[in-house]
């Protein structure tokens, strides 16, 4: 039952058939929008997350690289306190190499290289659904439209990036941060802090 104005209308009057158009192209306006907004809010997800390491590797943790006896390892990320570098004054999150079978977990920072076990320390892995939409990504061409760079952690209050490079037979993971405007990789490696100018970018691509 339609009233307007206090007239009562019935199915068969102009003024009927208008007004229940017009309600329709409301509704259908409205389920439009609301798809739309469902799509640019799913657009930005960035599907991929860090899980608490409890000294199991979760089923969808990101292989990072290869260590020497040919062992895969995983993108850690732990948090250093300002105790390691008294000239800063926050917790900072890096990303760091972790050896499962070692329950070891790795990182260079502040130029030196960070190493403790990973039952005794808060780790973190990077984990996603699916590990198709990671790319490894070679500096020296453009990145794809598509295509972002994955934060691994924020030094100094700026983003850090996950790179990899090889040594000898090993794929290290390291990070590329803003004290060498991107440009370098520094990597972990037998106990010291390597830099290296050749090397690839994790990327993500929904």
């Amino acid at each position: 039952m339609i009233v307007i104005n206090g007239r009562l209308l019935k199915p068969g009057n102009t003024i009927y058939l208008a007004f229940k158009m017009k309600t329709l192209l409301i509704i259908l306006l409205f389920v439009s929008t609301t798809k739309l907004s469902l799509s640019a809010i799913g657009a930005t997800v960035q599907y991929y997350y860090w899980r608490d390491y409890t000294g199991i590797v979760p089923n969808d943790a990101i292989a990072g690289g290869v260590d020497s006896h040919g062992r895969t390892t995983y993108v850690a990320q732990i948090s250093v306190p300002a105790i390691q570098d008294p000239t800063r004054l926050r917790v900072e999150a890096i990303p760091a190499v972790l050896q499962a079978e070692k329950m070891s977990v790795y990182a260079p920072y502040n130029g030196n290289v960070i190493s403790t076990n990973a039952s005794s320390t808060s780790v973190k892995v990077l984990c996603a659904p699916n590990s198709i939409h990671f790319i490894w990504h070679t500096p020296s061409t453009t990145l794809p439209h598509d295509h972002s760079y994955v934060i691994v952690g924020y030094e100094s209050l700026s983003p850090v990036f996950l790179g990899r490079a090889q040594i000898n037979n090993e794929t290290i993971t390291g990070k590329l941060n803003a004290n060498n405007g991107y440009r370098v990789l520094e990597v972990a490696h037998n106990g010291s802090s390597v830099y290296m100018e050749t090397y690839t970018i994790l990327t993500y691509t929904g």
